[in-house]
Order: structure tokens, then sequence, then C-alpha cells
């Protein structure tokens, strides 16, 4: 109870209040339910550090048992808000990483409980920011369509290997202390790694998109992604594009997203480590890519913006993944990744917009280049340090 989070009034500590790890007399009635319980711990404890924040009806604090001693009617009390310290645990990226850790570890016999108990998370919750509530929700539907795809083999109730066995540290020793065939033990383990990387791909790949459609949905912008969806749902409502990339902007993610699940699904072929890895890496310039359309406009800067994120994309997705992703053949997809990347290459590299923020800096700082006052000379001189040092082009 000593640990930097149970400082001052509250009283929120990993594993102990309000969510404790299960005791053995609960392991031994319910192993399954104890499972699942001492899995989200970290989950649980992000979440009651979310909830402390906000008015609810969990005592957390001393302040919040004072009142239930006080108060006749203790059963229907609210508790308010208190202010604790920034902690990197309420980064969303981290409840995010809780989620992923807690569904990878599901089993054939607790992954329906797991499903329901996300679900739940929401209504017993529901003081918290929509984006927790979205993490919650992409969990529970990741979860639920791995085991309806056909990653997931017909196997009974009785089949409790993990996801992803790695995190069963006991597999580990056993393995470790028990002298196995070595040829047929390496080649078992070599495919329950392969199983596990597939599956750890599929969960990632479906909870992003989970996330990005309840994003779409809700939170209501103008951005070049937003216009882009519009423009592919129904290309008749506009007479004239705000700027060429609207027309394969929303198809790009559509049909990247369709390859790379389709590959997750359907591919016979081993995925190491280092292999899950390096696509993971890749789709990362994707997420971020989506991220910058979702929020940049269609004007001068933003367009210079996702030119750049688009450039990355061309870098680290498009000429390294599809070598990554071979052994299954899906050539009408790969023919329409490469037009529709092709047309949003083209569309940006239109220097209109470039040319008009330079026109303007040229007409703010005199012309021709280079700028006539030294306080821009040397202002410029640093600014080209810096571009060298950061080299953005070269990530």
């Amino acid at each position: 109870l000593a640990s930097a989070d149970t400082k001052g009034d509250s009283l929120v500590a990993l594993g102990l209040w309000p969510d404790s790890a299960a005791s053995a007399l609960l392991a031994g009635e319910d192993s399954v339910l104890s499972m699942v319980q001492n899995d989200a711990q970290v989950l649980a404890h992000c979440l009651n550090r979310l909830n402390l924040k906000n008015s609810r009806t969990l005592p957390l604090t001393i302040q919040d048992f004072k009142e239930i001693l006080q108060s006749p009617n203790p059963d229907g009390l609210k508790f308010c808000g208190v202010e604790i310290d920034e902690c990197w645990l309420d980064d969303v990226e981290v409840l995010s990483a809780a989620v992923k850790l807690f569904i990878q570890k599901a089993t054939n016999q607790d992954w329906a409980l797991r499903t329901e108990w996300l679900k739940q998370l929401k209504k017993d919750l529901p003081q918290v920011p929509d984006l927790v509530h979205t993490h919650l929700e992409a969990g529970a539907a990741s979860l639920n369509n791995f085991y309806f795809s056909p990653l997931q083999p017909h196997t009974t109730d009785d089949h409790v290997i993990p996801m992803d066995p790695r995190w069963n540290m006991q597999g580990f020793h056993i393995r470790n202390a028990v002298d196995f065939d070595a040829e047929h033990s390496d080649e078992l383990l070599t495919l329950l790694e392969s199983r596990s990387n597939r599956a750890v791909l599929f969960l990632d790949r479906e909870k992003r998109n989970y996330v990005e459609r309840s994003l779409i949905n809700t939170k209501k912008t103008n951005s070049a992604l937003r216009v882009s969806l519009e423009f592919h749902k129904d290309s008749s409502n506009y007479n004239s594009l705000p700027h060429p990339v609207v027309t394969g902007l929303a198809a790009f993610f559509e049909l990247w997203d369709a390859y790379v699940l389709n590959w997750v699904k359907f591919a016979q072929v081993a995925v190491s480590d280092e292999k899950l890895h390096k696509i993971l890496d890749g789709l990362l310039w994707r997420d971020h890519f989506w991220t910058t359309s979702d929020t940049v406009a269609l004007d001068s800067p933003g367009l210079t913006l996702l030119s750049l994120h688009w450039h990355w994309v061309v870098k680290h997705l498009i000429s390294n993944i599809p070598e990554l992703l071979s052994g299954y053949e899906q050539p009408t997809l790969s023919k329409d990744i490469q037009s529709i990347a092709q047309q949003i290459q083209n569309s940006l590299e239109s220097p209109t917009g470039i040319s008009a923020s330079i026109k303007k800096l040229q007409k703010a700082l005199g012309k021709p280049l280079p700028f006539k006052d030294a306080a821009v000379v040397e202002c410029a001189a640093h600014l080209q340090r810096l571009c060298k040092a950061l080299n953005v082009l070269e990530l």
C-alpha cells in the first residue's frame, strides 16, 4: 500500500484494491474465473485510475469511505472525482496494450467469459471517456471474431492452450525441465509460435479496424479522410472535387486492410517472431497515415503533411510488406492497391499547394530568395540545420 498510486487519498492499488488478485481459495473453486481475474489486473488498474477522476458509485478514496460511514443511506451514494498526479498509466495507449494483453491470454475455455467481461465494463464505467469504451468494445469484438474465424480450429472446451502460449510461464518451465525429443519438440514449438503470431496479427488488425470505424461513426470532422469516405459512398454528390486525393484515400485503406486480413486468415506459411515484428512495424505507418488523414483538412498545410506521411507509407509499407505477405496470391487486390497507390502518389505530387506557400513566403519576406533581411537569413540557417538533424524524409 506504500506505492505511488496510494499516496494521499487514493486507495487504488494494483492487485489489492478495488480489484484484488484471485485468492488460492477462488483458484481452487473456479480456476477459469480466477485466471481471467488475474489476467485482468493491469487493465482493471488502468480503468480504476480513470474512474477515480470522475463521479462514481465505487468508493476509491479515504474520503469516500468517510462519506459511507456518515451517510444514513450509503447504498445510493455518488462520490466526487479527485485530482491525481499524471502518470504514464493514464495514457490511452497503455489501456489499449492492457486490453491486448488480456485478450491474447484467452483460451477456448474462457474466451467467451473474457468477451462478456469486457462488454460489462462499459456498463460499469459510464463516466470514462468514449475512447476508453471504444477500446474495450474493440477488444471484445476482435476476440469474438477470432474464435469464429478460419484461424480457430474446431476443438472441444477441454483445449485450454492460450491463444499465445508464450504468456504461459509454467509451459516454459516444463519445456526447460523435461527432456523432449529435440526434433519433434522444436517442430511443435515452431508451429505454436507461427499460429500465435498469426493470432496476434489478426487481433491487432481487427481491434484497430473496430476503433477506426467507431471514430468515424461518433466523431464528425471535415478531414481529408471523411471527405474521401463520403465520395467513396456516393460520388454523384460532388460536382467538383476539393482535391484529387479524395478519390483514392478511402479506397486505399479498404483494399489494404482486406489484403492483410485475407493473408492472415488463409496463407499457409510460417510466421516467425521476426516476420511478425516487421509486419507490425510496417502496419504502424499505415495507422499513422490513417490518423493523419482523419486529422488534416484538404488545405495547403494539410496536404503537405499528408504528402509527407504518404512518402513514409510508400517507403515502409507498400515497398516492404507485400514481400512479407507471400504465400497467398491475391492478384485482383494487389492490382487494385497498386492502381490506387499510384493515383494517390500522382495527386499528392501536385506542386500547387507548395507553390502557393512559397509565393506567400516570398511576398512576406522579400524576393528573390535568399531573403533581404539579415535576421531572416539567420533564421533560415537555423531551420536548415534543424531539418538536417531531423532529416524527416529519411526516417
